[in-house]
């Protein structure tokens, strides 16, 4: 659930921020549910692995976590009746080329009703970013990208063919079901699934 939208998450932070802007060390920093496909305390980070000249991305590295508060008008979301209570972050850099931008970082101290376990929260992210960063340098040192190239493109392949395979032997049916649910005492509409 978490790790499917990693990737149109990538791409609309990519284009918010725009590819040409992120530099090496910068680490972004998103929550906004539309892009996310997640609820706003379910943040990610992301930042780019370059080229072997520094010139482009080479790759994007992702880590996403659910932070425990984000200073959110209430701490438990499911109150809210409106996303504009929540607080948006829809890419905003949050280091830049390898240095913490206080001001951000004050930002969401200064806002959470836990600011010391948001901090270690995105301490621990970072550091996963710069430990997968160091990691894909050693994997492209020792086999050169051409060989990793082919390797990802194996693997997307070998995942597509095993579900797909997987998607083929489900039962051919059609069926219907209707629900609709009670959140906090709102009745939600019932919605149809075919």
């Amino acid at each position: 659930m978490f790790l499917g939208a990693n990737d149109y998450s990538i791409r609309k932070g990519v284009e918010y921020v725009g590819a040409d802007n992120i530099r090496p060390g910068d680490v972004i920093l998103m929550n906004y549910p539309y892009w996310n496909s997640a609820h706003t305390y379910d943040a990610t980070l992301f930042s780019a692995v370059f080229d072997g000249n520094g010139d482009a991305p080479y790759m994007y590295l992702c880590v996403r976590a659910h932070w425990i508060d984000l200073g959110a008008k209430d701490a438990d979301t499911s109150r809210f009746q409106s996303t504009c209570t929540r607080g948006y972050l829809p890419g905003t850099r949050i280091f830049k080329e390898g240095e913490p931008d206080q001001e951000w970082i004050e930002l969401l101290r200064f806002n959470s009703r836990m600011p010391d376990i948001l901090i270690g929260d995105l301490n621990a992210m970072v550091a996963s970013l710069r430990t997968g960063e160091r990691r894909i340098r050693q994997v492209l040192d020792k086999f050169g990208a051409p060989t990793v190239d082919a390797a990802v493109g194996a693997f997307a392949a070998h995942g597509e063919r095993i579900a797909r395979a997987a998607i083929a032997r489900l039962p051919r049916e059609v069926g219907q079901r209707s629900t609709g649910w009670t959140m906090m005492g709102l009745r939600m509409i019932p919605s149809k699934c075919r």
